[in-house]
């Protein structure tokens, strides 16, 4: 018998784009206006501090609108680490009054890899990376390599740098499936591949195989799995462990906000620049580092616009706020958001 797909009111469970507390079968949440959605949520449940934390992050956002490529750095980076601490906060989780992270500029000539990043022993950007499981050990990058494993940016990055391999496979469909007649489940997904399958095999993250049951396709599971079981008596149990085994293949599988979400399973290539942690913690660094050279250094910045990498630098800036908020809201809530009157597939 072949596996079957695990179906909850009568619809196959998609991949959930929270890794924190995912409520996991819940309907996506049609609103359009994220940042009054997750106020009200904080409302409901009372959270005073993040609460004050948020309303900073969005005046630090509004900010931004209005000013340039040099100067935005300033604003953004404030609105995300004050919606990080509004997250940190809601989770009860005490960081003290330390950013976490530092930067500073390695060689003369200015380049994204002559700027480097680096995280520190405690503050937000370390809670931020503890709270979401980043498995990262080291704790320096360039901004060269932050930049790479950022997937809403990643179609600029492999033009920019023409050379350097795509970390970063879409992904056509994925659903949850269960071994026919057994509780034992997995999630299955199908890779749109246009190089070589066998090359593809060799590059997946720790943990994944391709199901040869479909040798017409490339279809890719996991290895590990997580018990379905019949019944309804079942269904709570079933969503939290469902929820916990999203946490830990949203490691590897990363989206792109949109309409609809575009999903890819990011590749375990064997190079120093492959960073393992989550792009919300790649996107909060890689802004300090603008921030601070914003700050310290508009000259240096402005030259980094005007090197054949602007378009790069000048898209992360312009693409990173909705992505940011896209992600720290469904992360402080646990919800798929979306705008009403589009119809999504996740």
């Amino acid at each position: 018998m072949p596996d079957q797909s695990i179906i909850l009111n009568g619809r196959q469970i998609p991949i959930h784009r929270a890794t924190l507390d995912a409520k996991m079968g819940d309907p996506t949440v049609l609103t359009s206006d994220f940042w009054s959605y997750v106020e009200l949520w904080l409302r409901r449940g009372r959270g005073s501090a993040a609460m004050f934390y948020w309303e900073q992050a969005r005046e630090f956002y509004e900010s931004s609108k209005t000013l340039g490529s040099i100067s935005a750095p300033l604003t953004l980076y404030y609105c995300f680490l004050n919606a990080i601490k509004a997250l940190l906060e809601y989770n009860n989780v005490a960081v003290g009054p330390f950013h976490g992270t530092s930067g500073r500029t390695t060689t003369k000539k200015a380049t994204l890899s002559g700027e480097l990043v680096k995280f520190g022993a405690k503050g937000v950007a370390p809670a931020l990376a503890n709270l979401l499981g980043d498995k990262d050990a080291r704790d320096s990058y360039t901004l060269k390599q932050i930049l790479y494993n950022l997937p809403f940016i990643h179609r600029a990055y492999t033009i920019t740098f023409a050379k350097q391999p795509e970390l970063f496979i879409p992904l056509r469909e994925f659903h949850y499936v269960r071994k026919a007649g057994a509780t034992e489940s997995w999630i299955l997904l199908s890779l749109d591949i246009k190089s070589d399958p066998q090359q593809i095999t060799g590059l997946l993250p720790r943990g994944y195989e391709r199901d040869i049951a479909w040798p017409e396709h490339y279809l890719v599971r996991t290895k590990q799995r997580f018990k379905w079981r019949d019944g309804d008596n079942n269904i709570q149990s079933n969503l939290v462990r469902i929820s916990n085994y999203n946490k830990k293949i949203r490691q590897d599988i990363k989206y792109i906000r949109g309409q609809p979400t575009t999903w890819y399973l990011k590749l375990n290539r064997n190079s120093p620049d492959v960073i393992s942690r989550s792009t919300l913690s790649l996107m909060l660094s890689a802004m300090h580092r603008l921030s601070e050279l914003s700050r310290y250094n508009p000259v240096r910045l402005k030259l980094l616009l005007e090197t054949q990498q602007n378009w790069l630098i000048s898209e992360f800036i312009g693409s990173a706020p909705l992505q940011f908020l896209d992600e720290i809201a469904t992360e402080m809530t646990g919800q798929n958001l979306a705008f009403p009157f589009v119809r999504l597939s996740t």
